[in-house]
């Protein structure tokens, strides 16, 4: 069934079907966030999620992954940026990442941006997304609970993220679920209409 990259333009039409997939895809990475020894993959992006006829995700191309055993073994022993430049989580940019800085959070980092791609089609080069030219929700008032999602994913520091992809795959079920049933955000700026109501 091709990849995500491949099939980005049917996607991005349906939020809920990118939500579902991606999702899943968190479910795969959990699976190796949890694996004995602990598997950080630092390469996931639109070409290495594989998809089948029913657009069910398979994560492909451990290549460079981290295996964080008793020697924390590198799959690679080069000294350059590990994964996609616009996908690598900032501690990962300069390719001398130490063992300790070699956490699932990269990989959160780049489901985050993963995410981003899904729901809107473009990608950026920054840290945060939170601007106007990037914010997802245009259009679609419901989208804004995905951006409070990203906002706990795409950070340029670790500690601000979410722990691991199985977390994040919880929180996107929830994010699915507010989404299905046009449940608005509420901004802080207040000023918007009740459902219900319709008023105030």
């Amino acid at each position: 069934g091709g990849n995500i990259e491949l099939r980005l333009a049917e996607i991005v039409c349906d939020p809920l079907l990118a939500i579902r997939i991606f999702a899943e895809l968190c479910d795969a990475v959990a699976a190796a966030h949890a694996a004995t020894p602990p598997i950080v993959h630092r390469d996931l992006q639109p070409e290495n999620v594989l998809l089948d006829a029913l657009l069910s995700p398979t994560v492909a191309d451990f290549g460079i992954c981290h295996v964080k055993d008793d020697v924390d073994t590198r799959h690679t022993e080069a000294r350059e940026v590990m994964g996609p430049r616009w996908y690598c989580a900032p501690e990962l940019r300069n390719g001398r990442a130490k063992p300790e800085q070699i956490t699932a959070r990269c990989d959160v980092y780049s489901l985050g941006k993963l995410l981003h791609v899904m729901l809107g089609g473009h990608l950026f080069d920054r840290e945060e997304h939170r601007h106007p030219e990037y914010d997802i929700a245009i259009g679609n008032e419901s989208l804004e609970h995905v951006n409070r999602l990203l906002d706990r994913m795409i950070v340029y520091e670790p500690s601000g993220r979410i722990e691991d992809a199985g977390k994040v795959a919880a929180a996107a079920r929830q994010v699915a679920a507010l989404v299905a049933g046009d449940y608005r955000g509420v901004r802080p700026d207040g000023g918007q209409r009740c459902l219900f109501c319709g008023e105030g």
